[in-house]
């Protein structure tokens, strides 16, 4: 289970870091670190939404207020950034794939849902 989430999550980031081996190598320590790796990946995501974010202001010409407000007005929902930004939809799977491997490390979720889950979004 884990190597399936590590080579997806690496296929995922592989495309914006130039450094593939130190990359593989944080993703598989993220991974075998539990709760707290799941976190950091959780973070990582979390910059990639704001870069996300700040690509689709500077395209539009618009300020982040603006942006802000755009982003309240859809209740959170940032599809309507996808046609300006190619890879959301990809960010979308890889943050509810992190999301569902912190609720595995948590206990909530079984490895056989997980897995389930996995198997439905990749």
């Amino acid at each position: 289970m884990k190597e399936k989430l590590i080579q997806r999550l690496y296929d995922y980031w592989k495309e914006t870091d130039d450094d593939k081996k130190t990359l593989l190598n944080e993703i598989t320590e993220n991974v075998n670190s539990g709760k707290e790796g799941a976190n950091t990946l959780i973070e990582w995501c979390l910059y990639d939404y704001d870069m996300a974010k700040e690509r689709y202001a500077n395209i539009h010409n618009i300020t982040e207020e603006e942006l802000q407000d755009f982003i309240e007005s859809s209740y959170g929902d940032l599809s309507f950034m996808r046609d300006d930004i190619d890879y959301l939809e990809d960010l979308d799977e890889i943050w509810d794939l992190c999301n569902w491997y912190l609720d595995y490390c948590d206990g909530t979720m079984s490895e056989e849902e997980l897995l389930k889950r996995m198997e439905i979004e990749v």
